[in-house]
């Protein structure tokens, strides 16, 4: 059984005020097939550490509810049944509980979230050997969880001054929210040599894997269901998040897709949070090139019309199956937002997509609309994500945009 020295416990903030009291402890079991009855025979190792979370509290999808005196009683009920994955106690009762742990809640000023030791993350993702994916900033891996559940793991590699505060960041932002249109974050952990974000895993990789592949892999149908999927997570990170949050590096390949083809953001590294009464931040450039709004580049202060911008651009590049900067396409046709107003102009859309695949010629002509208003260059012109996602839908009519401006196009 671990020592008390091997539990870790996050600041409680506010427990006072909080009227129950959860704590989760969390383990991995060292080998498939392990039965409750060996994990309580004499000389079983202890291959797991405990995790406790204070002050949260998580969907109840306990298998067993044991009636119990105290916190510790709930504890011995959780290390002695190899079954159970997570012990959420509450005021005589122990509720075991499988992972992953769902809709979290907790005090408003309180950012915890689940703990998962480096030690329980190694056998899970074989020692790291399955690579679906690389950042700048490291490598994710995929791997099992004890109950089967396939997850993606991020293994952190520049663990500098800059890659550990862009750790925490993450933690702290993802830690907050909870919508079917961001990648779920199942747990972390924080070491002196790894560090390791644990999410969802998305079998159809992201959206650039798709997007940008040889074959066409998407319908026009199924991209315009991609498109309204990115426009909801945003509106929620937005404005129906308990803390606004600026995502600031929307683009194809930080967009995953489920095998239902249903899409989601995920990487909060860049992100931030404003706080309840700021509607601006003035910060160094951040972002991907060629999805970077102008404002950037004109020190003046960045709000969410940031992220409406990079949607736009997002928004044009699923439309034409092309990255918004092309080298080998004739040079008018380039600058991916140039040549779409031009097309728009002329009355050419068609030359935008292929026949092939089924493309509703008033909806295309919508969706360019609203792309070349998310683009546009004075960032008070462009639309809130609550009325673009009107607009993708055809509630609300669109008029004839002006010609945003490239920035691109100008250096």
């Amino acid at each position: 059984m671990p020592s008390a020295s091997t539990s870790t416990k996050l600041a409680d903030a506010n427990a006072s005020q909080v009227s129950t009291l959860c704590k989760v402890g969390m383990r991995h079991q060292a080998a498939r097939g392990v039965t409750a009855e060996s994990c309580t025979a004499i000389n079983a190792p202890a291959s797991y550490n405990i995790s406790v979370v204070s002050s949260t509290e998580w969907e109840d999808n306990s298998y067993s509810v044991v009636a119990v005196q105290t916190e510790n009683e709930c504890r011995m009920e959780y290390l002695q049944d190899c079954n159970c994955e997570a012990a959420y106690y509450q005021v005589g009762l122990c509720n075991k509980q499988r992972l992953p742990l769902r809709y979290g809640r907790r005090d408003l000023r309180s950012s915890n979230v689940v703990l998962v030791k480096v030690g329980q993350m190694t056998p899970v993702t074989r020692d790291f050997r399955e690579v679906i994916g690389k950042g700048a900033f490291g490598i994710v891996y995929r791997g099992t969880m004890s109950n089967g559940k396939a997850v993606a793991v991020k293994r952190i590699e520049r663990v500098s001054t800059d890659g550990e505060r862009k750790f925490h960041t993450e933690m702290k932002i993802i830690g907050r929210t909870h919508h079917r249109n961001l990648v779920r974050f199942l747990g972390y952990s924080f070491d002196v040599s790894n560090r390791l974000l644990v999410y969802e895993y998305m079998s159809n990789g992201s959206l650039a894997d798709l997007l940008f592949a040889p074959d066409k892999l998407l319908c026009w149908e199924e991209k315009m269901g991609i498109v309204r999927n990115i426009a909801r997570g945003l509106l929620y990170l937005h404005e129906e998040c308990e803390t606004q949050i600026i995502h600031l590096d929307i683009k194809p390949k930080n967009i995953l897709i489920d095998e239902q083809r249903c899409a989601k953001i995920s990487d909060f590294r860049l992100s931030k949070l404003l706080k309840p009464d700021q509607t601006n931040t003035y910060t160094r450039i951040r972002g991907t090139r060629g999805y970077v709004a102008p404002e950037w580049h004109k020190n003046l202060p960045v709000t969410t019309k940031a992220d409406v911008y990079s949607f736009g651009i997002v928004l044009l590049e699923i439309i034409c199956s092309r990255r918004n900067m092309d080298q080998s396409v004739p040079e008018e046709e380039i600058i991916l937002e140039n040549w779409v107003y031009d097309c728009f102009e002329a009355g050419e859309l068609h030359k935008l997509v292929d026949e092939e695949e089924g493309v509703d010629r008033r909806q295309l002509e919508r969706m360019v609309k609203v792309a070349i208003c998310c683009t546009l260059e004075d960032p008070s012109l462009r639309p809130p994500m609550r009325k673009v996602l009107l607009m993708l839908e055809g509630t609300i009519d669109i008029s004839s945009p002006p010609r945003p401006t490239s920035f691109i196009s100008s250096i």
